[in-house]
């Protein structure tokens, strides 16, 4: 039997983030999600906890078996976006793609179940976002996600293979990268 669809038109970012984090706290297996805004999203402390608190299962449910992450090379701010998930999330199933090529709108899927996707109005704040539910629905972003991730791609960094040992020759491959850029 087919999953129905259902869907919320939220027309405020901080009510969008909030509905993010609190699908992003129930999510059990695995979240896909993007960073193409020039804005960091580290300015979402509640968001950011509810992230490592699902990746390290330290919020009394097991960790997610995968966290995937697309953050485009557009912002010197999303240096520290990078370095801070490599250091978090080292020896853990977090995989980042660096990629050059922006969108206009961010995709969040929790599980295969949840959809987000926010849309701006100007370069820092999003204008509106549509929350999907539903199977169908979810596992179609899920192949659209997977088909961005490896667009104009500069380097996916697999946590799982980060350890202190490793951790500062990431931080440096992540600093010429966005120097490459002219981001530094």
């Amino acid at each position: 039997m087919l999953s129905p669809i259902d869907a919320t038109y939220i027309n405020d970012e901080h009510e969008a983030f909030e509905a993010l984090t609190t699908a992003t706290r129930s999510a059990r297996r695995v979240i896909r999600s993007t960073r193409y805004s020039p804005e960091s999203v580290l300015t979402q402390p509640a968001y950011i906890k509810a992230i490592e608190a699902r990746v390290l299962g330290t919020d009394g449910i097991a960790p997610l078996r995968r966290y995937e992450r697309i953050i485009a090379v557009n912002s010197r701010r999303k240096i520290d976006d990078v370095k801070h998930h490599l250091s978090a999330f080292k020896e853990r199933p977090f995989r980042i793609y660096l990629t050059y090529f922006p969108h206009i709108f961010e995709l969040v899927v929790i599980d295969d179940s949840e959809v987000f996707i926010h849309f701006y109005k100007e370069e820092h704040i999003i204008a509106s976002t549509l929350h999907l539910r539903g199977t169908i629905i979810a596992e179609e972003f899920e192949r659209i996600f997977d088909r961005l991730k490896s667009r104009d791609l500069y380097r996916l960094f697999d946590c799982e293979e980060i350890a202190d040992s490793n951790l500062e020759v990431a931080f440096h491959i992540v600093d010429e990268i966005f120097r490459e850029r002219g981001l530094n």
